[in-house]
């Protein structure tokens, strides 16, 4: 049997067929219009297997020993036909496989080749990376099939495995991996010693669920303590469980002060976005309980920074309330913390850097805009002023840097004070103070809001020296924007000059302050209409300005044999289209069909470009990468080398599968004018030609070429030519199918 690639495809009506016509023959009865599998074709072989596994199962025990080899024989002869196709095995045979060799186990268990086999089978399927181990499946093969013929023996996992162990531990120098992978192998190394082993923790579920915490204890340290490379302790610590990373700290203090242990511990309970990290959250919890349990290491100062550092900033977004403790604890950790950069890590405690996530990295860069921002706070809240209330920071914090933000503290709030205070620090309070002015958006807001539609938005304007406060809205065209604007386009609604707009809405604030007193406005918008809008607060000769993305839509696309096949979906994840929904394309603007679909043909040439999406009014361009239609045949020929006899009728199987861009299915009804090239080829060099036209290619049915074998013929070339119409080309374009296979044999 000549077997050139196979796909996993079965044609179950020929199986049927196959069935029903065995069933008919002992009763002596036919029938017509079955449909059979071709002799040869992979549903055949199939069939055939079935068939020799049901004798067995039904009439084992009443038949020779010799018949059963006979029987058991002809099954390994099918699967061996397919050895080399691991789609077939996997998808199809593979349980027959396993059956088969179950069967003969139980009914001739001497064979210790074939229950090695098997062994290995089920060792084998333990390797499977994101599923467990499947414990029950032999024996649910011995309940639900095979309940009358398998001996529970050969049924039972546990039987297996020991049988397993029982062959390495005859192994004088015997490597545990050789025997036992992944899950199995976690097994394995609670039933033996295997200090001297060489191994690795491949995937996360070895890992998962051992059965006690001996084997945490036992593995984990030994791994460690090995003198394994950096790398290989990352990926270690990468594939560990919280709760085992948790154990591990508690029979090994010193796993803490390994770098990648906190590295990989952080990754586990932090969001990949700081912004995506709250109070209260899981998250700040775990963070907080694991910033305890490295206190005495290497890593927690570093670890408590980051978490006070969150802390602090988080009140401020949040509008949470100020602690000084959290704050004294913070200076004091940063104080620590710079006296470690003073020195090189082999001279202070032989400590690496740990390598937080960028976000991270940059999270904590604006260390001295929070302490700005909580010494203002503290210095503020008594009313009566202290002049030496900047001392008690003193311990972390530069004397004149801190006077300075005591100054502007007092003076912002207490602006009666500044006599007092010109008297008491003289040259410090500068004079200059009383012009300055101030109109900036409160520390860490981000001046682009993204809502819901009706959804209020607030924003906190931090002022000073204003008297009057100019508001002004505008709505943006965005549909201009989006054909006219080749760039970002947040980044062009900061920067775009609305000097040539007209505000929809404009509001004057006028405020009484003294010229030194710093204060906070708080000001709320809400927008029904799904739009953009610029929001400039114009106050003296300084200008703020946000930007409003009220409402949103996006897309999702999916590749059809047509086309792009695109929807769109709004704010509320609702699915939307009607009479002014469309994208523009190029120049071209696309409405959707009768069931919402908006469709894109494909190109002539793969092309990175951009849509934009619209209601009528609103838009948002978004990139997109318009694919060129790439087909692939995916033929396989199946020819059964025992019919290639002089004058025989041959049948050459063809097994078709057109795919566009390798993943969609091509109906093979659209293949057009598909023709088949047989050259034979003799001992004697003779070539014979055949065509073979007017044939019918079906989704998953085997097209058959009869024909009948001349003399001598030791190479059959087969070559199948057709076309398939390219749907976005103009005109009569097509794609050739052209494919060759070369099918030899013994002379």
């Amino acid at each position: 049997m000549h077997i050139f690639s196979c796909t996993d495809t079965l044609d179950i009506p020929t199986i049927e067929g196959y069935i029903l016509n065995n069933i008919y023959k002992k009763e002596d009865k036919k029938i017509k219009d079955i449909k059979l599998p071709i002799e040869g074709s992979y549903e055949d072989n199939y069939s055939k297997l079935v068939r020799l596994i049901h004798q067995l199962q039904t009439e084992g025990n009443h038949i020779s020993d010799e018949k059963i080899d006979n029987i058991y024989k002809e099954g390994k002869k099918i699967i061996n036909i397919y050895d080399d196709d691991d789609n077939l095995l996997i998808n199809g045979l593979n349980t027959l496989k396993e059956e088969l060799n179950l069967l003969y186990i139980s009914l001739r268990g001497n064979d210790n080749k074939v229950w090695n086999k098997f062994k290995d089978s089920k060792i084998n399927q333990l390797n499977l990376q994101y599923d467990f181990c499947k414990l029950d499946e032999v024996e649910t093969l011995e309940k639900e099939i095979y309940p009358s013929i398998l001996d529970s023996k050969f049924t039972v996992l546990e039987e297996i495995l020991n049988s397993q162990l029982e062959e390495y531990k005859d192994e004088e120098i015997g490597n545990i991996t050789f025997f036992f992978n992944y899950e199995s192998l976690a097994w394995a190394t609670q039933h033996t010693d295997f200090i001297n082993c060489d191994y690795k923790p491949r995937f996360s579920n070895y890992m998962k669920n051992p059965v006690d915490d001996h084997f945490i204890e036992k593995f984990l340290i030994r791994y460690l303590e090995s003198g394994r490379g950096l790398i290989e302790i990352e990926n270690f610590m990468k594939i560990l469980t919280l709760e085992q990373m948790n154990y591990l700290m508690t029979i090994d203090p010193k796993i803490r002060d390994r770098t990648a242990f906190v590295n990989y511990y952080l990754k586990k309970i932090l969001p990949k976005d700081p912004k995506d990290i709250y109070h209260d959250s899981k998250a700040f919890n775990q963070l907080e309980e694991f910033t305890k349990s490295l206190q005495g290491s290497l890593y927690h100062e570093d670890v408590e920074n980051l978490t006070q550092h969150l802390k602090l900033k988080k009140a401020i977004i949040e509008s949470k309330p100020f602690n000084e403790d959290d704050f004294i604890q913070y200076i004091n950790i940063l104080t620590i913390l710079s006296e470690y950069t003073q020195f090189s890590s082999s001279s202070i405690k032989n400590r690496e850097p740990l390598s937080l996530d960028e976000a991270y990295k940059k999270e904590t860069e604006d260390s001295q805009e929070i302490i700005f921002i909580y010494l203002t706070y503290f210095f503020q809240k008594k009313e009566i002023l202290d002049v030496k209330d900047w001392k008690r920071y003193l311990d972390n914090i530069e004397e004149d840097k801190i006077k300075q933000i005591f100054i502007r503290a007092r003076l912002s709030k207490y602006p009666d004070e500044f006599q007092i205070l010109k008297k008491t620090f003289d040259s410090l309070v500068e004079e200059s103070f009383m012009d300055t002015v101030e109109l900036e958006f409160e520390k860490f807001t981000n001046p682009i809001k993204y809502l819901n539609r009706q959804e209020e938005t607030i924003i906190r304007l931090s002022l000073k020296n204003i008297k009057n406060l100019y508001v002004r809205e505008y709505e943006i065209n965005t549909l201009v924007v989006c054909k006219e604007n080749s760039g970002e386009e947040d980044s062009f609604y900061m920067n775009f000059d609305v000097s040539s707009l007209l505000p929809f809405r404009e509001t004057i604030y006028t405020y009484d302050k003294h010229p030194l007193e710093r204060w906070t406005e708080e000001f709320k918008f809400e927008y029904k209409k799904r739009c953009v809008y610029i929001i400039e607060f114009i106050g003296k000769n300084l200008v703020c300005r946000a930007v409003i993305r009220n409402g949103n839509l996006r897309f999702i696309d999916k590749k059809e044999i047509y086309g792009h096949v695109i929807h769109i979906i709004d704010e509320n994840n609702n699915f939307v289209f009607g009479e002014n929904y469309g994208i523009w394309f190029g120049n071209n603007f696309i409405k959707a069909n009768k069931d919402g679909e908006f469709i894109i043909p494909y190109g002539n040439q793969k092309n990175i470009s951009h849509l934009i999406i619209t209601d009528g009014y609103f838009a948002q361009k978004y990139g997109f990468v318009h694919e060129a239609e790439n087909y692939k045949s995916n033929v396989c020929f199946i020819l059964n080398k025992e019919s290639i006899t002089t004058g025989n009728k041959a049948h050459l199987i063809i097994r078709m599968a057109p795919k566009l861009f390798d993943e969609i299915p091509i109906p093979c009804e659209l293949i057009e004018n598909p023709e088949v090239t047989l050259t034979f080829e003799s001992i004697d060099n003779i070539k014979i030609v055949r065509n073979f036209k007017n044939l019918s290619f079906t989704n998953n049915r085997d097209t058959i070429v009869e024909f009948t074998v001349p003399e001598n013929v030791i190479k059959i070339n087969v070559n199948l030519t057709g076309t398939i119409k390219i749907s976005s080309q103009s005109g009569n374009k097509k794609y050739n199918i052209n494919e060759n296979e070369t099918l030899e044999f013994n002379s």
